[in-house]
Order: C-alpha cells, then structure tokens, then sequence
C-alpha cells in the first residue's frame, strides 16, 4: 500500500501544474496564507505554511499518507468557510464530528464518511432510547431524516404520563412500526419525499423503494447514499467526501461511484459549494477533482504541493 502511494504520489507531483494560492476572487470561499496545521498538545504540526484558494465548484482532491492530515486540512477549510478558524483547536481524524444529525440550514461543511456514518447510527440509537417509545413504534425512517420538519405530529397512542418527546431530527415517529407510505400519519413526508429534487434524487440512488425503511436497518452503502442526498438537497457551502467508499463491498462501492458521477459532477449541473475529496485510491476520487492538494512532502513530511488536476496519468 505504502508503496502504490508513494508511486501516485510521484504522478500527482508531475499532474500539479499551478500553485493553489492565488488573490482571493468574488467567486472564492476561503483563502488561507501561510497557515499552519497542527493537532494535540503540545502542537504537532501536519501541514506548514498552507496557502491556498478555494473557490465555488472546486473539487480540491486532498491526498497523501496516513497522519498526514488530510481530514484535519478539510476541517481547517470549513471553519474558515464558517468564519471560526482562528483560535480554534483542530482535533485528529477520529474526532472530527459530523452533522449528519443535525439540522441542515446553515451548514458550512458536511462530511461523508465512515466516522460520520457510523455517528449518524449512534445519534439514531440515542434519540430512539431517550424518546421513550417501544418497540412497536417506527424509528427515524429515511424520509423523516430528509424532512424532520414534516415528522408527524401525533398523541403517542398510549399517553406519556407528563413527558413529551423531543422533536429531533433522528427520534422516531409515533405511528406504528410496520406504517407504509399509505399510513395517514405519514401522509406529508410522503409527499415531499416522492416529488420534485428529492423524488429524483431517490430514484437515481436507487432509494426511492426505501424511502420508509429505518435508518438503523438500511445497509452501509444505502446508508451513504442517504447521506449525500441530503447533501444535494440542502447543499453545504462545503462536502467533504473523507474515504467516502470505506466500509462497502465492490458492487455498493460501483453504485456509489456511478451515482456521483452522474449528480455531482459539473457536466450534470448539480453543485454543492465546493467538493473536497479525500481517498486512499485514485479510483475513489469521484467526481473527478479540479484541483489536487499532495500532503506529507518534504524532508519533515510537513510540506504540499498543489494546483490544478490533470489526472493521474498526465
């Protein structure tokens, strides 16, 4: 493995043709000079003096070793697309939060990972216990997750004796747990999850026939596509797709790929913000990144190279 990177990496160096940090334009989101990146306490510096510009319709391909910090790199972008970069600790890979269970207005950067799913789950699993239901009632379904403003608002059948559940984007749904699409209750997500963006969206990624099912019962890879569909419907300013294809078997990791390629590349029309990229393997990086970023060079393994993309071959 160790030695496949050190090969594309020598080919990423000779495909990177342009320095990354130019003059902020109108069209930029960020644009970061001479910033350090750097985790723990005391400091320990993964990136020195980064220099860059990010601009809408980007997609910046965020490559190099493990512990090179990659995911740390996107997170210093989306808090400074957010305004809260300076003075703020970054955290290593593992800790980096998600906003997968939370609302969507006003999202700076959302990231689609392994780490983010596998929180996603974590949240649903806390939100069903703390709600205070049985077992006979419906969990967080993929249409409640995508519209949690249309969660039914129903008496729970058998009183709460004083307690109210909290309407969280992730609690589950007071109507029976084997409700369809037919369930009077579910009557408004139904309607919002079958037309217009959101029906398209669902049938391209092949989760219109699941768009009831439980969250906690979809698998990885329906689970990951759930997730970047909520990110094309409500787009952050920044989505980072972080080893976005860790944790699925080859035929959902085809899926995946064809179904980005076909949403989020330009020639299709649909934008988020910007794209930040970041995969082990050259085929994962889908779409195909505008701009590279090559991380861990140099004799401290601190150095970058950067610039334009023209693929790994050029």
């Amino acid at each position: 493995m160790a030695r496949r990177l050190a090969r594309t990496s020598s080919r990423l160096a000779r495909s990177l043709s342009t320095a990354l940090a130019e003059e902020a334009s109108p069209s930029a989101l960020v644009t970061l000079h001479d910033r350090t990146v750097a985790i723990g306490t005391p400091p320990r510096t993964l990136v020195d003096r980064l220099s860059l510009t990010l601009r809408e319709g980007d997609r910046l391909a965020i490559l190099g070793e493990n512990g090179s910090g990659k995911t740390v790199t996107a997170q210093l972008l989306g808090r400074a697309i957010g305004g809260s970069a300076d003075g703020v600790e970054l955290t290593p890979s593992s800790a980096v939060a998600s906003s997968a269970g939370v609302g969507r207005e006003g999202r700076a950067v959302v990231h689609v990972s392994f780490e983010s799913h596998r929180r996603l789950l974590q949240s649903e699993v806390r939100e069903y216990r703390e709600s205070r239901f049985d077992v006979t009632h419906r969990r967080a379904t993929l249409a409640s997750y995508l519209f949690p403003e249309l969660r039914p608002d129903l008496p729970h059948p058998n009183g709460f004796a004083g307690y109210t559940p909290k309407e969280a984007r992730l609690a589950p749904l007071p109507v029976p747990y084997d409700a369809d699409a037919h369930h009077p209750g579910l009557a408004a997500l139904e309607s919002a999850v079958t037309r217009g963006e959101a029906g398209e969206l669902l049938r391209q990624f092949g989760l219109y026939e699941l768009r009831h099912r439980p969250l906690f019962a979809m698998s990885t890879g329906e689970a990951r596509k759930t997730m970047v569909v909520d990110c094309l419907l409500s787009p952050p300013t920044l989505l980072v797709l972080d080893e976005a294809f860790d944790g699925l078997d080859s035929q959902s990791r085809d899926d995946l790929r064809e179904v980005l390629l076909r949403t989020l590349d330009a020639d299709g029309g649909r934008r988020t913000g910007a794209l930040a990229l970041i995969a082990h393997h050259p085929d994962d990086l889908v779409p195909p990144p505008t701009h590279a970023l090559l991380l861990g060079q140099g004799e401290g393994r601190t150095g970058f190279l950067g610039g334009e993309w023209r693929g790994e071959g050029a």
